[in-house]
């Protein structure tokens, strides 16, 4: 008769084969957008289906690390028309296994079109996905409001919440006093830190801009050190910190509201910020199209304005195919 450790092991035991069979399914080459949901969906049943999923993509990744030594210490053949049979069949078999391996490591983290989500956003402690947004108390004194594809850790000193990494994406933060120190967002090489404030982070494509909507607060960057007050933001990459500049609060709170604000901005960073909130892909096909500058307030809820407006204002050509994917040109 079976007890309830055996049904338990028995149980993980199942998740760890299905985990493997995505490993294997997201590095064919041929995983389609219904695999994708398929994917998230099942990563999302549990904390311990997404920590499968993580120890197996390591697994593999281990098998290439492997499999590049293996290569690497294959005897080379003494004479230019012997090859010993034992080390090409090794020698083969490491390679094929090394590309496998490696295509599963960057299908995991640089997912297709965004189709299944990042191994780092399934191990993150909290993570919104596409078109997605999440309020979160962490606390009495911590309240987060998480755009679309956001990806957050939080860390703790003597077992009291401290901060936040900022792993992707963009988060309003409210802290108010009562805590010992004042609160921490870590965002690439920077650190935010207020006592009694509410102030946005956007940190996408390795660029973060701190906005504070009221309060004041302290971003430090390299050996910079800056006080942000009331609509006034920053930004910083690994190039330094760009001077504080005014803000406009609406602007960058209008996400809270589902809205997308553009002043003057480029059609193709237009693109860019759509394709954070919807699935498939927007693909511009005219550079010189992407240049037009773009005064508009859409919701995200409503792509088929956007599409309406290039259409009608600049006379583009829009094209639908499968998996979300449209084609600007």
């Amino acid at each position: 008769m079976m007890n309830d450790t055996d049904m338990s092991q028995n149980g993980s035991d199942e998740i760890r084969q299905h985990a493997m069979d995505w490993v294997i399914r997201l590095a064919s080459g041929r995983a389609t957008v219904a695999d994708g949901e398929a994917f998230r969906r099942w990563c999302g049943q549990s904390a311990e289906h997404a920590r499968a999923f993580s120890e197996c993509r390591q697994n593999w990744l281990g098998m290439q690390q492997a499999a590049q030594r293996e290569a690497a210490a294959a005897p080379e053949p003494q004479h230019d028309n012997v090859t010993p049979i034992n080390t090409a069949r090794l020698t083969r078999r490491a390679l094929l296994g090394g590309a496998l391996a490696a295509s599963v490591g960057w299908l995991a983290v640089r997912p297709p079109l965004r189709l299944w989500p990042s191994v780092y956003d399934i191990s993150a402690d909290y993570h919104t996905d596409t078109g997605q947004q999440r309020e979160i108390a962490l606390s009495q004194q911590v309240q987060l409001h998480m755009n679309t594809q956001t990806s957050i850790d939080i860390y703790r000193r003597q077992g009291a919440l401290a901060g936040i990494t900022l792993q992707s994406g963009e988060t309003e933060v409210i802290a108010r006093p009562g805590g010992e120190y004042p609160f921490e967002v870590l965002a690439d090489n920077g650190r935010i830190q207020a006592t009694d404030a509410r102030f946005n982070v956007r940190y996408i494509d390795r660029a973060v801009c701190v906005t504070c909507l009221a309060g004041q607060l302290t971003v430090e960057h390299s050996d910079r050190s800056v006080r942000l007050l009331t609509n006034q933001q920053i930004s910083y990459d690994h190039n330094g910190m760009l001077p504080v500049a005014a803000a406009d609060a609406a602007q960058i709170t209008a996400w809270r509201r589902r809205m997308l604000v553009f002043n003057n901005t480029p059609l193709v960073q237009v693109i860019d910020e759509i394709n954070r909130y919807r699935a498939g892909k927007v693909i511009l096909m005219n550079s010189e199209l992407g240049k037009n500058l773009v005064q508009a307030q859409l919701s995200v809820d409503r792509f088929t304005d956007f599409t309406s407006l290039i259409q009608q204002v600049y006379g583009a050509n829009i094209r639908y195919l499968p998996g979300g994917v449209v084609l600007i040109s």
